[in-house]
């Protein structure tokens, strides 16, 4: 029990702030050790509080250091969250920002292309439509020639027609006025072929 008093007693004079020759002579002559109990004089008890009080003052500063110390950190760490939370914050903003940005984007294209399609698609209608009015004055102009072949074609046929019935009325007629001349023809000589035989008729009677 001694023993272990002397070397607490021994690590106190070592830790303690005081010069180590004054520790030790106050421990040699303010400490009696009894059998199981320890005996200290006033001198040493009198040290012994100032040095309690001074410890506690120290572990004041300490206390109020590492207050500050931890205070400093939940400080910056808060700091550093709301900083965080901030970052996330302009983050989100910008985000939204791109966001509009890339909508106002869209509907830009969107609109360039509604627009390039619908000039697109005119340049396409009038071409088909130039297209169709070639064709149609092309095939106007086919149906026109076909149509004045066709024509010509008639009034041809028409002609050779007219012309073939006036030959044929034509040829009829000078076939009817031959026929009519022989007919004329044949009384003739018929009435002549009589007159002749009552003239041979007669210059016999006269002869006889």
């Amino acid at each position: 029990m001694a023993a272990l008093c002397r070397e607490l007693l021994a690590s106190l004079a070592s830790s303690v702030a005081f010069e180590p020759r004054a520790a030790k002579a106050l421990l040699a002559d303010g400490v009696r050790y009894g059998r199981t109990k320890l005996f200290l004089r006033r001198p040493l008890i009198s040290a012994l509080d100032a040095l309690r009080d001074v410890r506690l003052k120290a572990m004041d500063r300490m206390a109020v250091k590492c207050q500050a110390l931890f205070r400093g950190y939940a400080l910056r760490k808060e700091m550093r969250e709301m900083w965080e939370g901030f970052l996330r914050l302009q983050a989100a903003w910008r985000a939204v920002l791109y966001r509009q940005a890339w909508l106002r984007r869209a509907r830009a294209v969107r609109v360039i292309q509604r627009h390039a399609k619908a000039w697109l698609t005119w340049r396409w209608y009038q071409a088909v439509k130039d297209a169709t009015v070639v064709v149609q004055r092309w095939f106007h102009k086919q149906a026109a020639r076909l149509r004045w072949t066709h024509q010509r074609r008639g009034l041809r046929l028409f002609h050779s027609l007219a012309r073939g019935w006036v030959v044929r009325r034509h040829v009829l007629l000078m076939l009817r006025a031959v026929v009519t001349l022989q007919r004329s023809a044949r009384d003739f000589l018929v009435r002549n072929r009589a007159y002749w035989d009552q003239v041979r008729a007669v210059d016999r009677k006269s002869v006889v």
